[in-house]
């Protein structure tokens, strides 16, 4: 009976490479994902990069829209709309404008639904 062929030196080196590569990668994800999980949240420096800007809503034109929103999506007489300055635009924030309605002080909850700006402007409390 014969014995099966020995694989030669070439290919069992390539096999110790693939392996040593293998094991190299795995020991690199593991540290970075401990590390990942226990280490301070502190933001990485910015190295040849600006940080982008923090978005703000225009305070002007969002107290349009929200009673343009309120007269015309919501029927009512709406007017006097002042919402809080340099409310950053970030998804799932909310904030509390304060309308004019029928003569009635009210608040509106506005609740940012996207990065890009879109808001919901909630019914008159």
């Amino acid at each position: 009976m014969s014995t099966p062929p020995r694989p030669s030196s070439a290919v069992a080196a390539i096999v110790s490479i693939c392996a040593m590569v293998i094991a190299g990668c795995i020991v690199i994800i593991t540290v970075v994902l401990v590390r990942d999980h226990t280490a301070p949240a502190t933001p990485a420096p910015l190295i040849g990069r600006t940080p982008s800007p923090i978005k703000i809503f225009d305070e002007g034109k969002m107290e349009i829209g929200i009673s343009d929103v309120l007269n015309n999506d919501y029927k009512l007489k709406a007017y006097d709309v002042h919402c809080p300055s340099n409310q950053p635009v970030h998804l799932g924030l909310a904030f509390t404008c304060q309308v004019t309605v029928d003569g009635a002080h009210k608040s509106v909850l506005i609740t940012v639904k996207s990065d890009d700006g879109h808001y919901e402007v909630g019914q008159p409390q």
